[in-house]
């Protein structure tokens, strides 16, 4: 019998940065490049995962992977396709009543924001992050970024999770 160990495994295509199950012959079913051959990809861009309301995140430009202390503001707002207007009684009064009380809670848009750092060059050149996907649902971003940014995530997140110092 045969191992298939790692034989279904998610992979990330270095060419279109999809999790994919590669195809038998070493190919992505997304964009149909070897995943190998890493000629033609774009080896400085990283896919990262971000929370909704993301603040503190590493001192590295999102677009070009130098150091900044300046940020950004990532904002994408989209009708809730679960909104329904509740009224049942009080005709127009009652509609706009319900309507302004509905817009002030938040109950007719959906809203990820984050706060990245992007450095004053990368700014006035209007270069940032590439949306990947965003999830309303779960409350996620996923970005194309410099993959400077992603290692500094990723060594800010590991010194949070690390042990700490005992006195």
């Amino acid at each position: 019998m045969r191992s298939t160990v790692g034989a279904n495994m998610l992979t990330e295509c270095p060419h279109c940065f999809t999790d994919v199950l590669v195809k038998r012959d070493g190919t992505c079913p997304a964009c149909l490049h070897d995943v190998s051959d890493l000629s033609g990809a774009n080896v400085d861009v990283a896919k990262i995962t971000i929370r909704n309301r993301a603040k503190g995140l590493s001192g590295v430009c999102v677009a070009c992977g130098k150091a900044t202390s300046e940020v950004m503001s990532f904002r994408r707002k989209v009708k809730n396709p679960l909104y329904h207007s509740r009224v049942s009684f009080g005709g127009i009064v009652g509609v706009l009543i319900t309507w302004l009380f509905d817009l002030a809670a938040g109950n007719i848009h959906r809203e990820l924001t984050a706060l990245l750092p992007r450095c004053a060059d990368c700014g006035t050149r209007r270069i940032g992050p590439v949306e990947k996907r965003l999830d309303f649902e779960e409350q996620t971003i996923t970005l194309l970024v410099h993959k400077d940014f992603r290692k500094a995530l990723e060594r800010s997140a590991t010194d949070l999770s690390g042990p700490s110092a005992s006195a």
